[in-house]
This record gives structure tokens, C-alpha cells and sequence, in this order.
């Protein structure tokens, strides 16, 4: 392992939030502040703007209280679940909050900020819900499977809020990326029929199997652009979306039986290999399909996030099962699954081709969730462990127990996938879903959540949390 310096800011907010610079082995703590409450919160995205502003979006139940200089700010969930976006200043420094309240289960998904640090959230709601915070009103309602886009200037104020329903039971934005552009591009799943153009036009997909993958374009007013969608007799549901310096479009997302990759009248058909397959695909700035192809073996495979380095290679962050066959091409690279479900990590070239790939796993559960990579090409693969774990993907041997359920890891390469560095953390609890994302000065922000207690301070001292649910 190489003791170069690490710098590494951590940010776990759900009841704490940390930032932290850190060698291989050596971590020290920056600051430290919490939210708590009797509830549940769960984050799904996180980015930042270019002012180092600290965006965090998710859902919440119950009552959460974030804690701020001289008061706290009391978060009460209507129903089940309410939407929630958070923004924080470069030090952790609460700023304001957005919450999405109805019966049933509102959520906030995706999350991205465009040239001006306007943000725009995109997620699900299942009421009628008020999307302006400020003085106004602007309510959306739920039609059945109902998922909504909207976008806020950097004091929170409405800029505009727009809807897509469904006539079945699925309609879920999974992902949101801005462009160079300010274009806004969506991607997600869909049943039965939906209207992809947001306002007064009507442009009708509708889904082949069960559930269908769509991509939809829109400019930074909402107004709708173009839509595209993967087909197949089953299941196909579009996750992730990364766009390259060409402004080309790579999206991953899963599938079972079969998969048209292709959105024009052509066909590239995928065929899974086992339960549930993973499909990555490359379009051009219109959506045309550039190349596509699938990972897949025996078992279930799943994708959570896209990266990409200063040559245009992608890496993508999931986990599998059983034996699966990591390069897409005519080429074979089986890794095999040391428990129920492994954590991976695959690097192609910009065309999709196979460079390299790892695992990481015991014999329990393990999940890949997020990958991002600096400006020096140096590769962050973030996830979750259970039990014990060797945490060299190498010939050496680095086990690492976790406290009690799921702990996360922190893991570097450079981009020949030599491991250069190592993390894990955890408590007496369950830690999951870990986000991470690069601020300017390229210290790593993480993002999480936890409950029971959790040792947040990765240096030799204990600095715990303690959460009364899932925070």
C-alpha cells in the first residue's frame, strides 16, 4: 500500500456530518455537526455547487432535527416518508431545507446544479404536494405512479416544477444529470403509457414489458427536447446516466430476459445470462445508441454509479452474484462471488471495451455503491461489507471485520487498478447506502446513513453518533 497522502473530507449526514483529511492510515477529524430525531432518514443523492455548497436529497419519517449555531430546525414527516433537500455551506454550516410533505410516500432521488448553482431534484410523489417553499404555491398531484422534476435558485426559491405520470404502476426517475448545456437529462422506468413532454405537448411511450427504461431530455426551463426508451418483454429499468466531454450520454441499468438497446427503428438486442442482468449503453448528444452491451452470469447483477477519468474510460460501481462474466465484449472475465452478493468495480475504455475489473466480498452481503474519480485519475470506490472482508483486491491479504452488521468501505486505485489506499469505518449498528463526491480543492465528501451507534471520527480517537432510527 503507498503512504502518500490521502485528502479525504467525509460527510455522513443523516445525524452527523463529518469532514476529515486523512493519509492511508492516519485520519484527523475537521467538523463535526449532527441532525437527530426519532425517525428514519434515508439520503439518495448528493452533490455540490461552485461555491463548495453542500447539497444532500432523500426521505425522511417521523420527526428530524438539524442543528445549526444558535437554534434547531425541526423537520416533522406528514405521513410515511416526506422529500427532503438540505443545503449546507463548504463547512458543514446548515443553510435551508425543502420538504416535499403529503400522504404516503414523497422522495427526492436525484439531485444536480447547473452552471448558474440553480438545483434541480427530480423524485416521486404520491399526493398533492407543494413544491414553493418561499410565499407562493405551486402544487403538483399525484396521477396514479406520478414522478416529478423542479428546479430552485440558491436561496430555494421555485424557478419552475414539473410532473410525468403513468397509466401503470411505474413511473420512477432513478437518475438526473445536467449538461454542459444546462440541458437536464432524466432517466428512469416506466409502465404501461406516459407522456414524456412535461407541459401542453404530448409525446406517448409506451412500455413493451412489464416495466420499460426511458431517457428524456429537457432544457433548463423544463421544456421538453427528445425521448428515448429501452424495450423488452420483461423488465428494463434504466439507473444512471454520465456524460462525457463530447456530451455523449453513458447509461447503466438492469434487465431480465431480453433488452432493445438501440432507440432508433434498429435493434440491439441483450440477452440476460441468469436472474437480472446489467445493460451499459452509449448515445450521442440526440439519443442515438453508439454502442451497447450487457454484464451478466448465473446470478443477479446490479449497478449503482458511473465514473469517468481524463481519458474517457468508465467505471462502473455494483455488485453481483455467483459467476459473472465482467467484460461485455467477445472476451471472458469471470469473477465468482465469495458470498450471497459481492461488490465490483469494472473499468472499460470509451468504447466500451474491458480493461480490468475487482471484487470484493465475504460470505455475506457486500455492495459497490459509488465510484467518482479527481482530477489526478485517482479512483474512489465507496460500499458496503458485512462480516469479514479481505480489503485487498490484490495478491496481499487485508481483512477487515465489520462492528456488527454493515460497515462502509473506502477504497483507491489508479486507473491500472493498483489499490492505492484504504478505509473502513463503522459502529455497533448498520451503516448503508454511502454517496460520495469531490469538492474543487478534490477532497472526498461521503454521505450516509446508520443506526445505532456510530464511530465517525476514522482516527484513533472515538467520536460516536448515535442514531434513535435509520438518520
Amino acid at each position: 500500500m503507498s503512504d502518500r497522502t490521502l485528502s479525504t473530507m467525509l460527510l455522513q449526514y443523516m445525524l452527523w456530518v463529518i469532514l476529515m483529511f486523512s493519509s492511508a492510515y492516519a485520519f484527523s477529524q475537521q467538523w463535526h455537526t449532527s441532525s437527530s430525531g426519532p425517525g428514519d432518514f434515508w439520503l439518495d443523492d448528493m452533490t455540490i455547487d461552485s461555491q463548495g455548497a453542500i447539497y444532500t436529497a432523500g426521505y425522511f419519517s417521523g420527526l428530524e432535527i438539524l442543528s445549526t449555531d444558535s437554534s434547531q430546525i425541526l423537520l416533522p414527516a406528514v405521513d410515511d416518508y416526506d422529500g427532503v433537500l438540505v443545503k449546507h455551506d463548504e463547512f458543514g454550516n446548515y443553510l435551508w431545507s425543502i420538504t416535499l410533505q403529503g400522504q404516503g410516500h414523497q422522495g427526492v432521488r436525484g439531485i444536480d446544479v447547473n452552471s448558474t448553482d440553480e438545483v434541480v431534484i427530480s423524485g416521486r410523489i404520491e399526493d398533492t404536494v407543494d413544491f414553493d417553499m418561499s410565499n407562493g404555491e405551486h402544487y403538483i398531484s399525484s396521477q396514479g405512479a406520478t414522478s416529478y422534476i423542479a428546479s430552485y435558485a440558491s436561496d430555494r426559491d421555485l424557478l419552475w416544477a414539473k410532473a410525468f405520470h403513468a397509466s401503470g404502476l411505474d413511473c420512477h426517475i432513478h437518475d438526473l444529470i445536467i449538461d454542459s448545456q444546462d440541458n437536464v437529462l432524466i432517466t428512469g422506468s416506466f409502465s404501461g403509457s406516459m407522456d414524456a413532454d412535461p407541459d401542453s405537448g404530448v409525446v406517448q411511450l409506451t412500455a413493451l414489458g412489464q416495466s420499460d427504461g426511458f431517457i428524456i431530455k429537457l432544457d433548463r426551463d423544463g421544456e421538453f427536447i427528445w425521448a428515448k426508451t429501452f424495450q423488452g418483454p420483461s423488465n428494463v429499468l434504466s439507473r444512471d446516466l454520465l456524460i462525457d466531454a463530447d456530451g455523449n450520454i453513458i447509461i447503466s441499468g438492469t434487465f431480465n430476459g431480453q433488452a432493445d438497446l438501440d432507440t432508433s427503428e434498429d435493434y440491439a438486442v441483450v440477452i440476460s445470462e441468469g436472474d437480472v442482468d446489467i445493460f451499459i449503453c452509449k448515445l450521442d448528444q440526440a439519443g442515438n445508441t453508439l454502442w451497447s452491451g450487457s454484464i451478466g452470469g448465473t446470478g443477479t447483477e446490479r449497478p449503482y454509479e458511473l465514473a469517468m477519468d481524463s481519458e474517457q474510460s468508465i467505471y462502473l460501481s455494483g455488485m453481483f452474484g455467483d459467476a459473472c462474466d465482467m467484460d461485455m465484449g467477445d472476451g471472458i472475465h469471470l469473477l465468482h462471488s465469495t458470498g450471497n452478493m459481492d461488490a465490483m468495480l469494472i473499468k472499460m475504455d470509451m468504447d466500451g471495451n474491458f480493461q480490468w475489473a475487482h471484487s470484493l466480498g465475504g460470505s455475506l452481503v457486500d455492495i459497490g455503491h459509488a465510484v467518482k474519480v479527481d482530477m489526478n485519475d485517482r479512483i474512489i470506490w465507496a460500499g458496503q461489507y458485512w462480516g469479514s472482508v479481505d480489503m485487498e483486491v490484490g495478491i496481499e491479504e487485508h481483512y477487515q471485520s465489520s462492528l456488527d452488521v454493515m460497515d462502509f468501505f473506502i477504497l483507491e486505485f489508479d486507473t491500472e487498478g493498483n489499490q492505492t489506499a484504504t478505509m473502513t469505518q463503522g459502529g455497533m449498528a448498520t451503516e448503508m447506502y454511502p454517496l460520495i463526491t469531490l469538492t474543487q480543492d478534490e477532497d472526498l465528501l461521503f454521505a450516509g446513513s446508520f443506526s445505532g451507534n456510530c464511530d465517525t471520527d476514522p482516527s484513533s480517537s472515538f467520536f460516536p453518533s448515535e442514531a434513535s432510527g435509520y438518520d
